[in-house]
């Protein structure tokens, strides 16, 4: 990631037209591969439970961004791009909205860029206070899961061990499966007449598990440590995207809001994660 954005800040090859696509499917690509490594049963124990606290987690802060947007004064469609950012996940659930609400280029660009600067910091941030805390291995996978934005440094920061790394994909999977129910929410809000896509990434990630579980061989623990050896290039295709410009277009009062909004999901997600 840091070398990511070390090139995309010098603007040496800067900016491919489809580099967030060739993220998007670099990064579904090495989840779906580390499904072979989880057990089904596994998936639904902790997906189940994951439900509600994802469901909770994400009210809060749906209510908390709305009230801080007013607070802030920020453009609606800016606020409600990066309250979704927040509450989901990252890039893929501003992408989602931001058709329904028919956000313009600029919007899409300040939301966005908000949402990887503080994603980027959390990559770095989250593995530090795991060592100063001592969370247990289900706790710190559970608050990452909750709590960081985007599913690259979901994964990437919960990668200090496999059970942090098993529960916060399951969970962070769950949570991407509120962008359907968000889209029509904001569809009705913002009456447009746009669709909203199932992340279809996610049932070849429970396809991969189900394999694993029921045919297992022994070769599916290569393939799911190929999916964590993608997580580098799709993390240096994150960093790549944070380059001065997109800084400069976020402004200080969209960064404050995002900055706000996030640590408000972290104590939230912590509280969750123990159960408090």
């Amino acid at each position: 990631m840091l070398a990511g954005i070390a090139l995309g800040l010098t603007k040496y090859f800067y900016s491919p037209p489809l580099l967030g696509k060739y993220r998007k499917y670099t990064l579904e690509s090495a989840i779906v591969l580390i499904g072979f490594a989880l057990n089904f049963h596994q998936i639904i124990t902790v997906g189940s439970k994951g439900i509600l606290q994802t469901a909770a987690g994400i009210i809060v802060l749906l209510i908390a961004g709305m009230l801080l947007s007013k607070l802030f004064r920020l453009e609606k469609k800016i606020a409600s791009l990066i309250n979704v950012g927040t509450c989901i996940c990252g890039g893929s659930a501003i992408a989602a909205v931001s058709g329904v609400i028919d956000a313009n280029d600029d919007e899409i660009a300040v939301s966005t860029g908000v949402v990887f600067i503080l994603n980027a910091v959390a990559l770095f941030v989250f593995p530090l206070i795991w060592m100063k805390m001592q969370l247990t291995p289900e706790v710190y996978g559970t608050w990452c899961a909750l709590s960081i934005h985007d599913t690259s440094s979901v994964v990437g920061a919960a990668s200090v061990n496999d059970i942090s790394l098993q529960y916060a994909t399951i969970l962070k999977l769950t949570r991407t499966l509120w962008i359907i129910p968000l889209t029509i929410m904001y569809k009705f809000l913002y009456k447009t007449k746009s669709n909203s896509k199932f992340p279809y990434f996610i049932g070849l990630f429970l396809i991969a598990s189900l394999l694993s579980t029921f045919l297992n061989f022994d070769f599916y623990k290569y393939i799911a440590q190929l999916g964590k050896q993608l997580m580098s290039p799709a993390l240096f295709m994150v960093g790549y995207a944070i380059n001065a410009r997109t800084i400069k277009k976020t402004g200080g009062k969209s960064i404050a809001f995002g900055i706000m909004l996030w640590i408000i999901s972290i104590i939230l997600g912590l509280l969750i994660a123990l159960n408090i």
